[in-house]
């Protein structure tokens, strides 16, 4: 089995916890860095939300971090709503 090395990209969800924050988030700054990784073909196969600012937020909002990162995969399309995440191309269970 060849190894293949995953183009990685990092983009900023501005206001992550949107509707999941009950009005906690007001004032604070609730933007998450997540990680995608792609196949050579670019086919996304996982997203991930930063750890480091999951943690801020959970600190900052009073919220468990579960939560904030839940909520970071919601807002990035990384879960499928309902607290699953998303299979992607059937390679991965993220």
């Amino acid at each position: 089995m060849d190894r293949v090395a995953l183009f990685r990209k990092f983009e900023t969800i501005p206001n992550a916890l949107n509707a999941h924050d009950g009005g906690v988030a007001d004032g604070v700054d609730t933007s998450i860095r997540v990680k995608r990784a792609f196949l050579p073909g670019g086919q996304q196969v996982t997203v991930k939300p930063e750890f480091e600012d999951c943690a801020r937020v959970a600190r900052a909002t009073g919220l468990s971090l579960k939560t904030v990162q839940q909520a970071a995969l919601d807002a990035c399309g990384g879960s499928d709503g309902s607290g699953n995440r998303k299979t992607y191309g059937g390679l991965f269970k993220l």
